[in-house]
């Protein structure tokens, strides 16, 4: 009886992995996006999207003409067996608008941000979050994609690309580290025990703006004879006077920051 057991169970597992096998779509391109798995669209402008699928992946969609979304209804045409790669006749449907593809460029954490920060930088006006849920806020979000909140710093330490913060990921929509990178190197890095971040546009959050900065202070103890330090004592009110005055004059240098965007962990 064992054995016929085992027989009945072989036509079962066989179909198990076939099943599992047929789940896996390949796609025909490395570029190519699963149109399946679209899970919402964002606009930065009249001729791009942002098409995010429900696995996290993001993917830069560019238009061949402007085509503002005038709500939140979205089609693909022309998407051969459910891969938009931007190939000919490949269009998509934004209201009752059929606007061509040209171009579909995935888009890692970095990538993403960038875009993000461009499009506040420039002041576009965008086309509202295509979302079945809701509406994303026009004007500056500083969204946990590409920002970090400046009172929300844990830990730092820094690497070959730059800085790498833990923050408080119930305050960056779950995202816990950060890689911070700078426009220029920061040799006071590695021999300041106190970094701060600034913003340059003063809402509380860097993102690579202009003005971004993160603030390195240690006691001055003269090794440094930098021009970018200001080795002079300063109460601005914000901090403990009388520590200031027991520590003594502080060195202070401050390094600017070109992007910022979610990592997996410490790298």
């Amino acid at each position: 009886m064992t054995w016929m057991k085992y027989l009945m169970l072989f036509p079962l597992l066989t179909l198990v992995c076939a099943v599992s096998a047929a789940e896996q779509r390949v796609p025909p391109q490395p570029h190519c996006m699963d149109v399946r798995q679209i899970g919402k669209t964002e606009a930065l402008d009249a001729r791009t999207l942002v098409l995010h699928q429900k696995d996290e992946k993001r993917y830069r969609i560019q238009l061949q003409h402007a085509c503002p979304a005038p709500d939140n209804s979205l089609g693909v045409l022309g998407a051969a067996d459910g891969w938009l790669c931007g190939n000919d006749g490949e269009s998509l449907r934004l209201g009752d608008q059929q606007c061509a593809v040209t171009q579909v460029q995935p888009l890692d954490n970095a990538a993403y941000a960038s875009l993000l920060r461009d499009r506040e930088s420039t002041g576009i006006q965008t086309l509202s979050t295509v979302n079945a849920q809701a509406r994303t806020a026009r004007g500056f979000r500083g969204t946990a994609d590409y920002c970090v909140a400046t009172n929300n710093i844990r830990s730092w330490n820094e690497d070959a690309s730059g800085v790498v913060v833990e923050v408080n990921p119930r305050r960056a929509a779950g995202k816990r580290f950060y890689r911070i990178e700078l426009v220029n190197a920061c040799p006071g890095l590695s021999g300041s025990p106190d970094l701060a971040l600034v913003s340059g546009v003063g809402v509380g959050m860097v993102c690579g703006h202009p003005g971004d900065r993160i603030q390195l202070s240690r006691p001055d103890r003269r090794l440094v004879g930098s021009a970018m330090f200001d080795t002079s004592a300063r109460s601005d009110g914000t901090g403990d006077a009388a520590e200031q005055a027991r520590q003594g004059p502080m060195q202070r240098m401050d390094c600017q920051i070109r992007s910022v965007y979610p990592i997996e962990g410490r790298h």
